[in-house]
């Protein structure tokens, strides 16, 4: 619809016709840049996610052949099977805690960046469309005032 074709019923102005298209045209595109920041976010916690996988991988991999050396060297120093459960449990345990506190940074760092960029972009489509709808309300305001004419 171009504006001379505009609400002909309303008797808009080319001006307010435009103003209306140039609205819309700014609606389209504040949707466009809404969508590319949502790719962009999802795009951030992909990275993040294999970033941790690989942190897991890599330690749950050094874990392992830590666990292995450590059971190797009991089972040739100790010859007690008792002494050898109790001490791999331990083992464990202490790998477990350091597997859980990587993942524990690495989420936490994720998520402050994607925390980050979801509230600048919320701010910032936020102040858009106050914008825009303070254009809206003055445009319609001054429709109905012509109505009313």
């Amino acid at each position: 619809m171009n504006a001379t074709e505009c609400w002909p019923r309303y008797k808009l102005s080319i001006v307010e016709c435009r103003a209306l298209e140039n609205t819309a045209r700014s609606l389209t595109d504040a949707a466009t840049e809404q969508a590319r920041l949502r790719s962009v976010t999802r795009e951030i916690a992909d990275f993040a996610a294999t970033q941790m996988k690989g942190s897991i991988d890599s330690a749950a991999q050094t874990t392992r052949q830590l666990l292995e050396d450590v059971q190797a060297s009991l089972h040739e120093a100790i010859a007690g099977d008792a002494i050898l459960k109790s001490y791999s449990e331990e083992t464990r345990k202490h790998f477990a805690a350091v597997i859980k506190s990587l993942i524990d940074d690495a989420l936490t760092r994720a998520l402050t960046v994607a925390h980050g960029r979801i509230d600048e972009w919320v701010k910032k489509t936020l102040e858009s469309s106050i914008l825009e709808s303070d254009k809206f309300s003055s445009l319609f305001s001054s429709i109905l005032l012509d109505l009313k004419v």
